[in-house]
């Protein structure tokens, strides 16, 4: 038969959607510089409720943001303003909403405990890592800059 081949590719480009959505809901092995299990979420919502977390991606982006008790998100990423983000703990991670700035969407971190006291971050989504330290408050003084926002409709939505 001459198209046979085709059918065979035909059936598996048809197959493709269901083994890409399969393979990107299992999570990423974490990378070798990470170990052990990720924080709770209950840990996670003791760790940063409230307080600020600070860092950067292994890429060398910095980041530096405030968590507001209400849900939202003060500070800077890459040194671009936070201006509408939003986080809220989901199982082991922490999600944030962002709806404007240089990467809008939504990210879901895992912390895992370093060995200098501070953490190893990695977004399974894309195997991104890096590392925070939490402070206590908002010592950078982080703000709202007077645009004041509410996370109820962003976090609901995604």
């Amino acid at each position: 038969m001459r198209f046979q081949p085709f059918l065979i590719l035909a059936s598996l480009l048809a197959a493709w959607p269901a083994v890409a959505q399969q393979a990107a809901q299992q999570p990423l092995p974490p990378p070798s510089q990470i170990e052990g299990k990720p924080l709770s979420g209950d840990e996670l919502r003791a760790l940063v409720t409230g307080n600020t977390v600070s860092g950067h991606h292994d890429s060398g982006m910095p980041y530096s943001e405030y968590h507001s008790p209400d849900g939202r998100v003060f500070g800077h990423n890459n040194h671009d303003p936070v201006t509408d983000g939003c986080w809220r703990v989901r199982g082991d991670s922490i999600c944030y909403s962002y709806e404007s700035g240089k990467a809008p969407g939504l990210f879901c971190w895992r912390f895992y405990h370093a060995k200098d006291g501070n953490y190893r971050i990695l977004l399974p989504a894309t195997g991104t890592t890096g590392s925070a330290l939490v402070a206590k408050g908002n010592p950078e003084h982080h703000t709202d800059n007077g645009k004041p926002w509410t996370c109820q409709a962003l976090l609901s939505m995604r």
